[in-house]
């Protein structure tokens, strides 16, 4: 279970954009909608990006609502 501190800090980021890099380089930004008991995240007004190598972002593609799961989560940032 998460600690009380992390569930606070986790509230706290409700409402505001995130950045969540996935396992197979796509990453999403999007407004930190919910989240649930599997820790999956719930973004709105997302664009996806994928990310061809070092140099070389693709252009976004708006996704709108998107769940995320966990399992592939590699980092989430908050701006």
């Amino acid at each position: 279970a998460m600690s009380a501190s992390g569930l606070d800090q986790l509230k706290s980021l409700l409402g505001l954009p995130l950045r969540i890099c996935i396992a197979d380089s796509r990453v999403f930004l999007g407004t930190f909608a919910s989240t649930d008991r599997e820790k999956n995240i719930v973004l709105t007004n997302t664009e996806e990006y994928r990310i061809e190598n070092d140099l070389s972002i693709s252009r976004g593609r708006f996704v709108g609502m998107v769940m995320v799961p966990w399992k592939y989560i590699v980092k989430i940032e908050s701006q």
